[in-house]
């Protein structure tokens, strides 16, 4: 299977945000860049729905998240918990500190991190 690119989400999002995109390199791992926010997610989450749906060992590397807010973090422990019920691997690499103190003010970095593949 080749990479999978999604660039960029056409979405209603505020002029001034950079919208989302996540490309895969057909192995199981997704970049993720750009604002993960309120106005980005819902649109996101329904992409990644597709792109992960055959994939077993799942790496998401949010490296290239630039910001993110509540809504971010709730996407991101939807993938972790979802993944992790339906018996199938996730991680997640370079998790942007904004979004690593808000799942720690919410008790959720562990739920995320449990097997984290890179700071």
């Amino acid at each position: 299977m080749g990479s999978s690119r999604i660039l960029p989400l056409a979405m209603a999002a505020r002029a001034d945000s950079p919208v989302p995109c996540i490309e895969g390199d057909g192995r199981g791992r997704f970049e993720v860049s750009g604002e993960l926010i309120l106005d980005t997610v819902p649109r996101l989450w329904e992409t990644a729905q597709r792109l992960f749906v055959d994939v077993d060992d799942l790496v998401i590397d949010l490296g290239g998240v630039s910001r993110c807010d509540s809504a971010g973090a709730a996407l991101v422990v939807d993938w972790a918990t979802s993944r992790r019920l339906a018996g199938r691997s996730f991680k997640v690499s370079r998790l942007p500190e904004q979004m690593r103190a808000i799942l720690r003010v919410s008790d959720l970095e562990q739920l995320v991190l449990g097997e984290e593949t890179g700071a």
